[in-house]
């Protein structure tokens, strides 16, 4: 029975260890990375999840793999809510050290939207029956511009490369 006691315990110890290491990987993205360990804290439990709601009028959604315009809503929620997790991270500072939002972290979230904004508008506008080649072929020229001067215009900031 101790055996299986210390089996037991191991296996809480690696799967505690193992979450600390997820949530620090999604620390390594930067900014987004902070924000998205926010969004889940948040999301964590429901007297967290109801606090900020009925502070902000709104939680945050979560990013995800599979719909890449699920990072612009985040961020875009994020940055219309930005006193609100301001708020939520002084609150709950000590578990949200590692995920701290620092006023460059905001700035670089602001970049960031502003990057995808034009992917965001571009993507409604080519969608359902509407979309025509031309219309795509001149969406793809304006979107490879844009790509083109935010490169130039961020070479130098690693944060947003």
């Amino acid at each position: 029975q101790i055996e299986e006691m210390d089996q037991a315990s191991f296996n809480i110890d690696m799967m505690q260890g193992w979450k600390k290491r997820k949530e620090r990987g999604w620390s390594q993205l930067g900014p987004l990375g902070k924000l998205h360990n926010t969004a889940i804290h948040i999301r964590a439990n429901d007297y967290r999840y109801n606090l900020f709601r009925r502070r902000a009028g709104k939680v945050l959604g979560l990013d995800n793999d599979t719909r890449w315009n699920s990072w612009f809503l985040l961020l875009d929620a994020a940055l219309d809510k930005e006193e609100h997790i301001k708020w939520y991270q002084d609150k709950y500072y000590d578990a949200l050290v590692d995920d701290y939002l620092a006023p460059q972290d905001w700035q670089n979230l602001r970049e960031t939207r502003n990057f995808l904004q034009p992917f965001w508008k571009i993507t409604l506008l080519t969608e359902g029956y509407r979309s025509t080649l031309d219309r795509t072929l001149f969406t793809m020229d304006v979107l490879h511009k844009h790509y083109q001067q935010a490169f130039n215009k961020y070479k130098m900031n690693q944060q947003l490369l």
